[in-house]
């Protein structure tokens, strides 16, 4: 039987889940249940990003703990997706601890590797994006074009991934195989993102004087960022792992749809063929 596996993107806790969202999952719902339809075994995976300043904030503002205010929003977009009927198989945090078993795993061996290094970056970070930002990237007043606001100067020490290191890889599996990014417009996006030499290495971790809860790492917090994600990818890879080893076998060599540009990077150093 064929396998098929289809993942969403995981969705932001700060607030509560609108149209946009929903748009989403309906839209992988009909992926889902079209490869059903035709004899696949399928497996669904849609779920939560809690992480990050701005849930913290937003925490904070309701006078709610982290926890606690991720626990509620969760829970509110999982009873969305359950009302509108949606067929997924599993519904992930990255708040579990099996999850951050995961992440700690792989950052560790990342870090054997070589391709985790800790540098200091100095340089302007949008609070809103919650990723560090070019100056070619403001608006011509010097704000984020997305949150219209002026990101500030950060200098901090942080841990980051050599993604400098995949890049040929990860270009050239894109253009071995036009089908993996769909409409193509987007593929020819990512090479050319991927030929910016601007593109380097990215941070996957904040320091505990930025960022007071996360998935602790070597006395650091763990991140995933707008621009480079690092936990968030690692649920789609967790549950083809694990679904491997499982006896519902659902991911052999399964058809994936994942994020484009970051998401292969981490799937190369495990050693998993694209």
């Amino acid at each position: 039987m064929k396998k098929f596996y289809v993942t969403t993107a995981i969705d932001y806790v700060n607030a509560a889940p609108h149209i946009g969202h929903a748009y989403e999952k309906i839209a992988a719902d009909v992926v889902a249940r079209y490869h059903r339809l035709n004899g696949a075994n399928v497996f669904f995976l849609t779920g939560v990003d809690e992480h990050g300043s701005k849930v913290e904030k937003s925490a904070e503002a309701a006078g709610m703990t982290p926890i606690a205010f991720c626990d509620q929003i969760s829970s509110t977009f999982e009873k969305s997706w359950r009302n509108l009927n949606l067929s997924f198989d599993y519904f992930i945090r990255t708040t579990e601890s099996r999850h951050a078993k995961v992440v700690q795993h792989l950052f560790a061996k990342l870090k054997e590797q070589g391709d985790i290094y800790k540098s200091t970056y100095n340089g302007l970070y949008c609070e809103g994006c919650e990723d560090f930002v070019r100056e070619r990237d403001l608006d011509e007043q010097g704000n984020c074009p997305t949150h219209k606001k002026a990101p500030k100067v950060l200098a901090e020490d942080n841990y980051f991934f050599k993604l400098t290191k995949y890049k040929p890889q990860i270009k050239e599996w894109l253009e071995k195989n036009p089908e993996v990014v769909r409409p193509d417009g987007r593929r020819k996006e990512v090479l050319n993102q991927l030929n910016d030499p601007e593109l380097g290495d990215f941070s996957v971790s904040r320091s505990r004087k930025s960022l007071s809860w996360g998935i602790a790492i070597l006395a650091m917090m763990i991140k995933s960022s707008m621009f480079g994600w690092m936990p968030s990818p690692i649920t789609s890879l967790e549950l083809a792992i694990l679904l491997t080893m499982s006896s519902l076998r659902h991911t052999g060599q399964p058809t994936c749809i994942l994020s484009a540009k970051i998401s292969p990077s981490f799937i190369v150093f495990t050693g998993s063929p694209f």
